[in-house]
């Protein structure tokens, strides 16, 4: 994984909400932490 994708990325982990779960098609769960890409 390249570099320029992790930062990114990492600001915008979050935890995993209802909300999360109901936008599936928005988010790559890794570790039980939905990224945004």
């Amino acid at each position: 994984m390249n570099t320029a994708f992790m930062q990114m990325s990492i600001p915008k982990l979050r935890p995993v909400s209802l909300s999360d779960i109901d936008e599936p098609e928005d988010t790559i769960v890794s570790g039980g932490i939905p990224v945004y890409d």
